[in-house]
């Protein structure tokens, strides 16, 4: 891994530490509102709080965790900054959650009638499309904020960190394909 990560340029490791940054700092207001709205309380998050909905003092205690992961070695000032910045963007992440589930159900309702308005759903699918723009931009928002608290030397590494990560990720994703193709092989060839 430190051959790979030397090759990487210091620009590159910036952009990467702003995006591990806000992966981590975004992670826990994304995962609070993966499971907003639904009935059963289903978590349909990346695993944060699988076991259903996180409480204040969890959440808060989660983006402490996180805050810690990306920038371990953020000083209590840049932590404070870190945490307002998350929980200001988490309470406009979550109207815009909001927002995005109502017009995918309009969507949904304006699919399920006896007779289909193509110009309703059109509209429906753009009022959608504007929702995920508009949380696009106040995530960007938030990881650009996240980054300035941060210097160069802890952008870059925590991008090194994200990227050992995101490794890792693609291996057991690799490993957990592999499984399933020799289960279903074994099935194929016990079904014979």
């Amino acid at each position: 891994m430190k051959q790979f990560s030397k090759s990487i340029s210091p620009q590159t490791r910036i952009r990467a530490g702003v995006a591990a940054l806000a992966f981590g700092l975004m992670s826990a207001a994304t995962a609070v509102h993966a499971h907003e709205g639904d009935p059963a309380g289903h978590q349909h998050g990346h695993g944060m709080g699988m076991h259903g909905p996180l409480d204040s003092e969890k959440e808060a205690k989660h983006a402490e965790k996180m805050i810690g992961h990306v920038a371990p070695d953020a000083t209590p000032e840049q932590k404070a900054k870190l945490t307002e910045i998350h929980n200001t963007a988490k309470a406009e992440l979550k109207q815009l959650h909001e927002k995005r589930r109502a017009a995918h159900q309009q969507t949904m309702k304006l699919l399920s009638q006896p007779k289909i308005d193509r110009a309703a759903v059109e509209q429906a699918r753009q009022a959608e499309m504007q929702v995920a723009d508009q949380l696009s931009k106040r995530m960007t928002q938030a990881m650009t904020d996240s980054a300035e608290v941060l210097t160069p030397a802890q952008r870059a590494k925590a991008a090194e960190q994200m990227q050992q990560r995101e490794t890792r990720m693609k291996e057991r994703a690799q490993k957990r394909e592999e499984r399933m193709q020799k289960r279903q092989a074994e099935r194929a060839a016990t079904a014979k």
